[in-house]
């Protein structure tokens, strides 16, 4: 089957659905592209994720580790606990974890005001490590600027629909707690 063109990409629908065992069918192609189209081009999310400023995240690990991921995460998803967990394998694999938090029930909820709070402790990365893996609540949120608002717009631009997301520097990315795919993504993207 010939490739389908999409403004400058061009993609062989059939067999990318192949390789990400998808089934295709005749006709699907529409659907087919509107459920891989953070596939086809991957530069918006490399832009937008570019422009983020790591002032306005929990950042775990080095400055100068060789890799580095972006994740939207949200203090009541039992995944994003899971793949904190994995913090320090992360960390150890050379792998630094930029957090934006993602409060998927939105502003007024129970998780914004805790994300609130989280932010505005005095200690950000050692209150977020408590809550997600001790289930220690942070104490109440003293009056500081949250860029609650700013993720919440960056990830429904980049098409977050769950939590967590995790982006690579190229731009792929990977949904749920999936240590492994994460971890082979990385290589796969560090080759040339």
């Amino acid at each position: 089957q010939a490739a389908r063109g999409i403004g400058k990409h061009h993609v062989n629908a059939p067999r990318l659905c192949r390789l990400n065992r998808v089934e295709y069918h005749r006709g699907g192609i529409r659907a087919w592209l509107r459920y891989h189209r953070h596939m086809i081009s991957l530069t918006p999310s490399r832009k937008l994720l570019a422009r983020a400023s790591e002032k306005d995240m929990m950042v775990f690990g080095p400055a100068d580790a060789p890799y580095t991921i972006t994740v939207f995460t949200d203090v009541d998803c039992g995944y994003c606990r899971k793949l904190h967990g994995d913090i320090a394998e992360l960390n150890k694999l050379g792998i630094r974890v930029r957090y934006l938090f993602y409060p998927r029930s939105g502003p007024g909820t129970d998780s914004w005001r805790l994300a609130e709070s989280i932010w505005c402790s005095a200690d950000r990365a050692k209150a977020y490590y408590d809550f997600m893996l001790n289930n220690k609540e942070p104490g109440t949120a003293t009056d500081c600027k949250v860029p609650l608002d700013r993720w919440l717009a960056l990830g429904q631009k980049l098409a977050v629909r769950a939590t967590p997301v995790s982006f690579v520097p190229n731009g792929q990315r990977v949904v749920g707690a999936r240590f492994e795919d994460l971890q082979k993504l990385m290589n796969d993207t560090a080759k040339p």
